[in-house]
């Protein structure tokens, strides 16, 4: 059986043979019958064209003599954001810089309360009254203590004058004379402490009326009629109307630039306003649950705060500062202008950090990545010439990398710094798929595409 199949093997091979000689006499064939349909002239021309075009992309850089066709891209122009850098906002509230819990120095039964919530007190104003009675049999107590003593230290005194005379007589001993004068010294100790024991007790009953020490608001009352209190217990709130100011809380990664930044506040009832502030303290230990770092803002002396009858401020403004003149762009105060604020009110600071040079805002869709570095891909004459022409929209436009150093994202824009970045005409959209080979021309569809 083997030497059978060997002869069909055989056979098999021969004819396979034969059939392949023959497929690659037909593929010779019909390459000869194309080329001379095609032509010497016709085929030289095309080896030329394709010569032509790789001496082009050599020498300009730019994917063939597309000019005719170019990509239509969304452009934007550069411009610096006015140096004002990384711009964040905070959410706070107004608060008083000082803030006093009003409580008796004594403790005992209230009997009297002069005070309501928001009230307006001045200095010497009658808040609370607590009982006098105990604080009366102290004091009466008191007095007798000093009267008392006070007749001892008269006796003690006379016996002492009347030993000395007969110690100089010779007609008492020295031993006497010492006694007496022990008995002067104990005596007057004892009224001493007896005259102080009635001075406190005054004290304590002038305690029992609890007065104004500044002009201040009530903003809380913690104590009725009838309650029993301690000494120190706060019976009320209140703060003092000199000085107001803006509390917020800031991550923990910008606290330690927050001393260093330019700052302005704006309040929900006068959004158009803004007022210029400093921080003037800053909390060193972070809340424990948010990581949070409390500051507190206060309104620069170009901002006068006057007090209202009605317990509230007002701000006058007369002219802005030469801080506020370097924000114009972000100023809306013509001449002199009124904010009222009340304790409480939602203040937005807006916290703008210093960075060196300038600053410029983009699309985040004109941000791409070329060979490991973020960049845009800014527009450049095909000719080379540096001269913008007049009408863009009808320009030829080759690509060249533009590279930036990313400060930030926010929302759909990107915040960039770089070297003569501003005035560069950059692609916003679609620029993964550009690189440099690619001339594109500025889409204009009725819209102006060159700002945003």
């Amino acid at each position: 059986m083997k030497p059978e199949t060997n002869k069909a093997s055989g056979r098999w091979r021969r004819r396979l043979s034969r059939r392949g000689w023959m497929v690659a006499t037909l593929i010779v064939g019909c390459g000869i019958g194309v080329a001379l349909w095609i032509g010497p002239g016709r085929l030289a021309a095309r080896v030329k064209h394709s010569i032509a075009q790789a001496d082009e992309i050599a020498t300009t850089g730019i994917r063939g003599a597309n000019a005719k066709s170019p990509t239509l891209v969304r452009v934007m122009t550069l411009r610096s954001d006015d140096g004002r850098g990384e711009k964040r906002e905070f959410t706070g509230r107004l608060v008083a810089r000082y803030q006093t819990s009003i409580s008796f120095r004594v403790g005992g039964k209230v009997v009297r309360r002069y005070v309501e919530v928001g009230d307006r007190v001045q200095p010497g104003d009658l808040l609370f009254e607590l009982d006098t009675t105990d604080f009366e049999l102290q004091l009466a107590a008191a007095k007798d203590d000093v009267i008392a003593t006070t007749a001892a230290t008269l006796q003690a005194r006379r016996n002492e004058a009347r030993l000395v005379e007969l110690l100089r007589r010779s007609a008492a001993s020295q031993t006497e004379y010492d006694a007496s004068k022990q008995s002067l010294d104990s005596n007057v100790a004892i009224l001493d402490a007896a005259e102080k024991r009635f001075e406190l007790a005054a004290r304590q009953l002038e305690y029992a009326t609890l007065r104004a020490d500044h002009e201040a608001i009530i903003t809380s009352v913690a104590a009725e009629t009838g309650e029993v209190v301690a000494a120190g217990q706060p019976v009320a709130e209140s703060v003092q109307r000199d000085e107001l100011e803006i509390e917020v809380d800031v991550p923990e990664q910008l606290a330690a630039s927050v001393s260093s930044d330019r700052a302005f506040a704006t309040f929900w009832t006068r959004p158009e306003m803004r007022l210029s502030v400093t921080p003037r303290e800053i909390s060193p230990i972070a809340d424990i649950s948010a990581r949070m770092y409390r500051v507190r803002y206060r309104f620069d002396d170009q901002n006068e705060l006057v007090a209202q009858a009605d317990g509230g401020w007002k701000v006058e403004q007369s002219k802005p500062s030469e801080r506020l003149a370097s924000m114009s762009d972000q100023m809306t105060l013509a001449g002199k202008q009124d904010l009222e604020l009340r304790l409480g009110m939602t203040a937005t600071i807006q916290w703008i950090a210093d960075v060196d040079g300038d600053v410029f805002v983009a699309p985040l869709s004109a941000l791409t990545n070329l060979r490991g570095e973020d960049i845009f891909w800014s527009l450049a004459p095909v000719d080379g010439s540096k001269d913008e022409p007049a009408d863009r929209s009808t320009q030829a436009y080759r690509l060249v990398p533009l590279p930036v150093t990313v400060m930030r994202f926010q929302d759909n824009v990107v915040y960039v710094r770089g070297d003569r970045l501003s005035g560069k005409t950059v692609a916003t959209a679609g620029v993964q798929k550009l690189d440099e080979l690619v001339i594109v021309k500025p889409w204009v569809d009725g819209v102006n595409r060159e700002e945003l």
